[in-house]
């Protein structure tokens, strides 16, 4: 078989026939391809147009049905494409967030001082009150020959129970008269402590009455009345505040009540009559 094969592959005739059926057979298959593809490719093209004239039915049915297609944009649709393109909800989140900031951060630095101020503010308001009481205890102590360290801490007894802060500054004012080489730098001291002009009053007397000798009795009569003066003062201007203050209240809840408690029977019978 062999032998055969190499036999016809060496005989020129043989090879000259396989040639020629073989370039026949591919300029026919080349010929009548293009023939079949043509009626493959219309057969394609019209099935593609018909696909795309039905999807364009269904959608123009649809659009007909549920939509309404306009050219011109609302403002809401102009709104919105505004907001999208400069993405204004996160601009807007990022300032509410720094505003919080800010808000805590100063809010964080006036509690303190509001705390410290009201916190002052209750402590002066103790002594102012019982300053003009302590006063008077002072000078009876005074006057019956105690002297002013002996008097002081007598007074800082006796008048723990009226306030607990003049106690304080008391005992503190008796201490530094004790061991102070200067006197007036003690009363100096509680002048600054308290802050309150009553009691910076009496420390200026008695600086005068350490320097000069002057006597301590008078002044501390005169300075408690005056003290007592202020505090009565300080009362009747709060008492005279009181009647601008309770007009609101009056109007809001005791005049509507005051109304209905006149004009109810009234009503009641002007009602039972149109019945």
């Amino acid at each position: 078989m062999i032998d055969f094969l190499v036999t016809k592959l060496h005989d020129a005739h043989f090879m000259t026939m396989l040639l020629a059926a073989i370039a026949v057979s591919a300029t026919a298959y080349t010929l009548i391809l293009p023939l079949l593809a043509g009626e493959s490719l219309d057969k394609r093209m019209k099935a593609v147009a018909s696909e795309r004239e039905r999807i364009r039915a269904r959608e123009r049915e649809r659009l007909s049905r549920t939509e309404k297609v306009s050219l011109r944009q609302t403002p809401k649709q102009l709104v919105s494409k505004v907001v999208e393109d400069f993405n204004l909800t996160k601009w807007l989140a990022i300032p509410v967030k720094i505003g919080i900031c800010l808000a805590a951060a100063f809010l964080g630095l006036q509690a303190p001082m509001l705390f410290l101020k009201n916190a002052i503010s209750k402590r002066q308001l103790s002594i102012r009150r019982a300053f003009p009481d302590a006063l008077d205890l002072l000078l009876i102590c005074i006057e019956s020959g105690m002297s002013i360290e002996i008097a002081f801490r007598r007074v800082s007894v006796e008048i723990v129970s009226q306030s607990i802060a003049l106690s304080e500054e008391f005992t503190l004012t008796t201490a530094e008269l004790s061991y102070l080489q200067d006197r007036k730098v003690a009363y100096e001291n509680l002048a600054k402590r308290t802050g309150l002009e009553g009691v910076k009053s009496v420390c200026l007397a008695l600086m005068q009455s350490e320097r000069y000798g002057t006597p301590l009795g008078q002044s501390l009569r005169v300075m408690a009345q005056e003290n007592r003066d202020m505090r009565m003062n300080e009362a009747e201007k709060k008492a005279a505040a009181l009647p601008p203050k309770l007009t609101v209240p009056m109007i809001l809840f005791f005049l509507p009540v005051l109304f209905i408690v006149i004009l109810g029977p009234t009503g009641i019978k002007v009602a039972a009559m149109m019945k």
